[in-house]
C-alpha cells in the first residue's frame, strides 16, 4: 500500500514540478527511482545506506569511466549570470583513502577575521586503505589559501582519531576537536589547541567518559575572547548506536560536565556563536512523536544556561510512518547576532529507513529575523528540477542517487556562512549528478552555491562551482563562518573533497579504492548581484527614488531606483534621529535601468525611518513607515 501511495505522490510532484520543458527522465523512471527505500545502519563510527531492493537503470544514466589524476591548481568562470565571477581551486596537499568525512556537515575550514590571511584546514586522512592510521589532518595557509603547509595529525602521538571539527580563539589559533583515545581506555570525544597561530604543535583537553559511557563524534565552537592561554568553549557529542546526545564546555581550565539533549546522534546538530558572544546550537531531534523536527537554542552566559527549545521546523506526517523530515544535514552561523540555519530534508519513515531519490529532498533556510512564526517559519533555498534545463527559481537538476550510499539524498549536506560586513549569507549544498561508474555504478556529486543578500529573504539561482570535466566526485564541502569581502566582491571561501571513484570507498569497496583529495576553493562574484536586483535593463529619463512598497511595512519592504546609466551607488537607512541603521548599498557600481533592494526592519523597532540614495551628483531621501 506505501509502495503505492509513494509512486501516487512521486508522480503528482513530478506534474508540479514539469512546466513546458524536457525531462532528464521519464515520469516512470522518476516513479522508480524515488521508490527505491534504503535503510540507515552503522558501519563503525559511520553511517550508511543500504538498498532494500535493487538498483533502478536508465539510459538516460551516463557511464563514464573514472579518471584518476592528482588536481592541479585552476581558475575557471562561472556558468551563470547570477554569479558572474570566478572559482579558484587549489590542491591542499593532503589525501584519504577514508573518504566519508561526516556523517553530517563538515566544519573543515575557517578563516581568521582579525588575519584574513590566515585560513586554517582539516581533513580526516588514512593512507591505509584498512584504515589503521585514520587521523585528522591538520593544513594552514598564510596567504589567503593560495598555498598550503601540511602541519601536523591530530593526535601528533599516533592514536587513531576520526571525525575533525575546527574552531578558531580569538587570537587566531586553532581548537580541534575529534574522537579518539589519547592517554588510553575507550573512544571518546577529545580536543586539542596549538601553540600558537599556524604550528601545528597540539595539547590535549580530554573531557572524559563523564556520564555518557563514551560520547564521540564533537562538534564546538569557541567562546567569545577566548585564547591559547585561556582556552574557552563549548561542545556537543553523542553516543554510537543510540540517540543519547550531550552539551558541555570547558573554561577556567576545567570541563563542566555532560548534560543530555534531546538531539539525534552523530553530527545532527551545529554550533555557531554571533557577534556579542552569544552562542546557539540547532539539532535535529530524537523525538519519536515529531520524528526529523529541528530545534534551536540559545546561551548568552558561554553554556551555562539556554534558552527553551524553539521549534523551527516540524516534519510534514505523509501518512503511517511516513514523513518528510530531517534526515541528517543542519549547519548555523550567526549574521551579526542573528541566528541562520540550514538544513536538509528528505522523504523517510519513522522506521529509520530513506528515499535517497525522492523529489522531496530540499534545502531549507530558518533565520529567526524571516517573517512568519515558527516552526512555520523557514523557506525552500534549493529543490529538486526534474525540467532540462532547469526553469524553478531554486532549482537545481534532478537525478537520482544510486549505488554505494552514505545516507546521502539527491539534495542534501547544507553548510553556511556569512560575510565579514554582515551583508550576505552563502550556501553550499551537494547535488547529484546523472554521470555514473564503478560496479556498484554510483553517481557523481556536484558542489552548488546560493547566496542571499537581505538577510536570507531571497536567495540566488543556485549555480554549480565545480567543474563536470574530468568528472570527478565533489562531496562534503565546508563554508568558513566568516568569509572576506572587498568594497566590489564577495568571496566565499571553502574547502571540498574531490575524489576520482564515486561514492566512499568506507561504505562501498566494490569500486575500487582511490586517494581523495582536499581542495580549498574560493568563489568570487559581484557584490550587486544579491544586493541590488536588475529587474529592467531598459534606459530610463532620468535619475529617481521611487516610494518604497509596501508602505507601511513589516519587517520587509521593497526600494526601487532608476539609473540612466551605471553609476557607482549608495543606498542608506537612518532612523528619526539621523543615526544609520542600515547601509544596503555601500559605493557599488549598479547597472544601467530599474532596481531594486530588499530592505530587512526584523531587528529594528517600529517607527519613521529615512533612506537615501546618492547615485553620482544625484541625492533624494524618502520617507517609510515600519509597523510591527
Amino acid at each position: 500500500m506505501f509502495k503505492k501511495l509513494l509512486l501516487l505522490m512521486t508522480f503528482l510532484a513530478f506534474i508540479i514540478n514539469v512546466t513546458n520543458a524536457g525531462s532528464r527522465f521519464t515520469p516512470e523512471e522518476i516513479a522508480k527511482f524515488s521508490s527505491m527505500q534504503y535503510k540507515v545502519r552503522m558501519n563503525g563510527d559511520a553511517f550508511v545506506g543500504v538498498n532494500l531492493g535493487k538498483n533502478v537503470t536508465s539510459e538516460n544514466i551516463n557511464y563514464v569511466n573514472t579518471v584518476n589524476s592528482r588536481l592541479q591548481n585552476f581558475t575557471i568562470n562561472l556558468w551563470t549570470d547570477n554569479f558572474p565571477g570566478t572559482v579558484s581551486f587549489v590542491n591542499v596537499g593532503v589525501t584519504s583513502y577514508y573518504d566519508m568525512q561526516s556523517n553530517a556537515v563538515v566544519d573543515h575550514i575557517a578563516q581568521d577575521p582579525n588575519t584574513p590571511s590566515n585560513i586554517h584546514a582539516i581533513l580526516m586522512s588514512a593512507q591505509d586503505q584498512g584504515f589503521a592510521d585514520r587521523t585528522i589532518r591538520y593544513s594552514f595557509s598564510s596567504d589567503g589559501g593560495a598555498t598550503w603547509n601540511n602541519l601536523s595529525n591530530v593526535p601528533a602521538s599516533g592514536e587513531r582519531s576520526g571525525f575533525g571539527n575546527l574552531s578558531l580563539f580569538s587570537d587566531g589559533v586553532a581548537i580541534i576537536g575529534n574522537h579518539s583515545n589519547v592517554g588510553g581506555g575507550s573512544t571518546r570525544a577529545q580536543f586539542f589547541v596549538d601553540a600558537f597561530t599556524g604550528l601545528g604543535s597540539f595539547t590535549l583537553l580530554d573531557p572524559g567518559m563523564g556520564n555518557t559511557g563514551g560520547a564521540i563524534w564533537p562538534k564546538l565552537t569557541s567562546m567569545s575572547g577566548a585564547t591559547t592561554a585561556d582556552p574557552r568553549f563549548v561542545f556537543v557529542a553523542s553516543i554510537s548506536g543510540q540517540d543519547s546526545t550531550f552539551r558541555n564546555s570547558y573554561s577556567s581550565s576545567a570541563f563542566t560536565g555532560y548534560q543530555a539533549i534531546p538531539s539525534n546522534q552523530a553530527e545532527t546538530y551545529s554550533l555557531a556563536r554571533g557577534t556579542d558572544g552569544r552562542i546557539g546550537l540547532v539539532y535535529v531531534t530524537s523525538d519519536a512523536v515529531a520524528y526529523g523536527g529541528v530545534e534551536f537554542t540559545e546561551s548568552t552566559d558561554n553554556g551555562a544556561t539556554w534558552s527553551t527549545p524553539v521549534r523551527i521546523y516540524d516534519p510534514v506526517i505523509l501518512g503511517g510512518d511516513t514523513v518528510i523530515g530531517v534526515i541528517r544535514g543542519v549547519s548555523l552561523t550567526y549574521q551579526n547576532n542573528t541566528p541562520c540555519a540550514v538544513f536538509e530534508t528528505a522523504l523517510m519513515l519513522t522506521s529509520g529507513s530513506f528515499f535517497p531519490s525522492a523529489l522531496q529532498s530540499e534545502i531549507r533556510f530558518w533565520s529567526s529575523n524571516l517573517p512568519g512564526s515558527d516552526p512555520n517559519r523557514s523557506i525552500t533555498i534549493a529543490a529538486l528540477d526534474t525540467n532540462n534545463p532547469v526553469v524553478l527559481p531554486n532549482g537545481v537538476p534532478y537525478a537520482p542517487t544510486i549505488g554505494v550510499n552514505d545516507v546521502l539524498t539527491s539534495l542534501c549536506r547544507p553548510t553556511i556562512g556569512t560575510s565579514d560586513d554582515g551583508t550576505a549569507l552563502f550556501v553550499a549544498m551537494m547535488v547529484a549528478s546523472n554521470a555514473a561508474a564503478g560496479v556498484d555504478t554510483t553517481n557523481f556529486k556536484d558542489v552548488y552555491l546560493t547566496a542571499s543578500g537581505d538577510g536570507g529573504l531571497t536567495w540566488l539561482q543556485p549555480v554549480r562551482i565545480t567543474p563536470e570535466t574530468p568528472r570527478m566526485d565533489w562531496t562534503y564541502p565546508s563554508i568558513s563562518r566568516w568569509n572576506l569581502s572587498t568594497a566590489t566582491e564577495y568571496n566565499v571561501f571553502m574547502v571540498i573533497q574531490k575524489d576520482a571513484v564515486p561514492g566512499s570507498y568506507v561504505n562501498g569497496n566494490a569500486n575500487g579504492p582511490s586517494l581523495a583529495e582536499q581542495i580549498f576553493v574560493k568563489v568570487t562574484f559581484d557584490r550587486t548581484k544579491i544586493s541590488v536586483k536588475n529587474i529592467n535593463s531598459e534606459i530610463p529619463a532620468s535619475f529617481e527614488l521611487k516610494q518604497n512598497f509596501p508602505n507601511p511595512f513589516n519587517p520587509a519592504t521593497v526600494i526601487r531606483f532608476a539609473l540612466t546609466t551605471p553609476t557607482q551607488v549608495s543606498l542608506k537607512v537612518y532612523d528619526v534621529t539621523g543615526k544609520e541603521v542600515a547601509n544596503l548599498i555601500n559605493n557599488e557600481v549598479v547597472s544601467a535601468g530599474i532596481n531594486e533592494v530588499t530592505f530587512n526592519a526584523a531587528n529594528l523597532p517600529s517607527g519613521l525611518y529615512f533612506y537615501t540614495l546618492q547615485a553620482g551628483d544625484f541625492r533624494d531621501t524618502k520617507k517609510m513607515m515600519l509597523v510591527k
